[in-house]
């Protein structure tokens, strides 16, 4: 049974048969004892649900990031061949091009497959000239790989140091 006892719990016993120590013991202490116990477990937690999230808004960011250069760059024949303009809007898409500047690359490109209704005919790439394509249709396409390093806050055991999140993006060019 407990009771209270100017803030603390009193455990009531049975006195110590062989005159001892009785048996009543207060536990104002054990609170104070299991909070400090758990208490670095629980920040080990916290931190590794923070760098776990700052990784998934890394993932995100470069994946948005790949989409922003691809929507630029599709939007007609001459802003596909602006690669720089695609890498420039990847880019400013993100902040982690502002905050890291060295972590943070994109890429882009454009190429051209031949097509027939709905379906690829040729090899992956030909050249982007209508004449590449005899009896099918040209399509041209535009893509953006965006990597960018991820650095962990702590060195987790068992986890790499540093960790390259990429994406790539590919869109058909508007016709």
């Amino acid at each position: 049974m407990l009771k209270r006892k100017t803030g603390c719990f009193v455990r009531s016993g049975r006195k110590a048969l062989s005159g001892g120590w009785p048996l009543a013991r207060t536990e104002c202490g054990a609170s104070l004892v299991e909070f400090a116990l758990v208490l670095p477990l629980l920040l080990l937690m916290a931190l590794a649900t923070i760098d776990f999230g700052r990784l998934a808004y890394m993932h995100i960011e470069v994946h948005n990031a790949a989409r922003a250069g691809v929507a630029y760059g599709a939007q007609s024949h001459i802003t596909a061949a602006n690669t720089a303009g695609m890498q420039t809007a990847a880019q400013n898409d993100t902040d982690l091009s502002t905050s890291s500047p060295t972590s943070f690359t994109a890429t882009a490109s454009s190429f051209c497959v031949c097509s027939n209704n709905n379906s690829q005919t040729s090899s992956p790439h030909v050249t982007c000239v209508s004449s590449s394509c005899t009896g099918a249709l040209l399509v041209e396409y535009v893509e953006v790989d965006t990597q960018a390093n991820y650095q962990p806050w702590i060195s987790w055991p068992g986890a790499p140091g540093s960790t390259t999140v990429t994406a790539t993006v590919q869109m058909q060019v508007a016709q």
